[in-house]
């Protein structure tokens, strides 16, 4: 499996929603979702729905096609329909697929990280 962070995708530069402070809520559709709010996995997960949402709601397709194949369409909707955290390479796809960069996937996986690693949220290593 091929691996590609924070290249530019074929698709160039992805438009993204406005963006708005960083402080803003969690599941306010208009402000850009924050990851270290999560707790738990199915949190996580939400945040990334919302995070799809307020990076324009690309298709799946699209996002498979703006992460260069690294993530499949049907692996992405596998990830945001569940409420399980996903793998770290998921994640990492998906950021760039919303047209983040280094900087919004190191938020992520902060997060991320922290979440996995916490014993009350049972998640399998």
């Amino acid at each position: 499996m091929r691996i590609v962070l924070f290249g530019r995708s074929p698709a160039g530069p992805s438009p993204l929603g406005k963006r708005l402070p960083a402080g803003a809520d969690l599941f306010d559709p208009g402000h850009r979702p924050d990851p270290a709010r999560a707790t738990t996995p199915a949190a996580f997960v939400a945040a990334m729905r919302h995070y799809r949402v307020w990076a324009g709601e690309p298709s799946y397709r699209r996002m498979e096609y703006n992460c260069g194949g690294v993530c499949s369409a049907s692996r992405f909707h596998a990830a945001l329909s569940s409420d399980r955290l996903p793998r770290l390479t998921v994640l990492s796809a998906f950021v760039v697929a919303c047209g983040g960069d280094e900087a919004e996937y190191q938020r992520w996986a902060a997060a991320w990280r922290r979440i996995r690693t916490n014993p009350r949220n049972n998640v399998p290593s």
